[in-house]
């Protein structure tokens, strides 16, 4: 029988197991994270059905862990691991019903922005990915994309009003 994936939305993703009980990072979608903390189960598609797992725990915004009704070996939690985590649709709470206000990363304007080094134009923003440990900006640089770690150490100044990205980077990161 065929999953009705428009009943559900995806909002993240199991990462790894953490600890001995069965408990498992997960990573949330910032716009659903409020979602999440009211929700009772999650959803797991498995064998082309959506199985409903209940929450037991949920604990941690910003390094999420969670702990699943009945699992509770790392060997359970790993037969998740790297699922998609979806909630039902009509659990989703309407951006009017929203109470918590969650930050965006801050970095996320910058798309679009004219990257500089020095006086050296690099390339324009193309994405901001958020890694383990830091964020990245994806630029376009003379048609290949190009990572860069957006630490302070390495940006100079963020000019909203012109679109423009200041850096100061290390030499050959741009040939990396």
């Amino acid at each position: 029988m065929a999953v009705n994936i428009e009943k559900y939305q995806e909002v993240g993703y199991l990462q790894n197991t953490h600890g001995l009980k069965g408990e498992m990072r997960i990573k949330i979608s910032v716009e659903f994270q409020e979602d999440m903390l009211l929700s009772e189960k999650i959803f797991f598609e498995l064998n082309g059905q959506m199985i409903p797992y209940f929450i037991d725990e949920l604990r941690s915004p910003g390094n999420w862990i969670i702990k699943l009704e009945d699992i509770d070996t790392p060997e359970q939690a790993r037969y998740l691991q790297g699922k998609a985590v979806h909630l039902e649709r009509a659990d989703i709470l309407l951006d009017e019903e929203r109470t918590i206000i969650i930050e965006k990363n801050p970095f996320a304007h910058l798309v679009g922005y004219n990257t500089f080094d020095g006086d050296t134009s690099i390339g324009e923003v193309l994405e901001i990915r958020e890694m383990p440990g830091q964020t990245i900006a994806v630029l376009n640089r003379e048609g290949k994309e190009v990572f860069i770690p957006l630490v302070k150490p390495f940006i100079v100044e963020i000019k909203d009003d012109a679109k423009t990205l200041h850096l100061n980077l290390p030499e050959g990161i741009l040939d990396l």
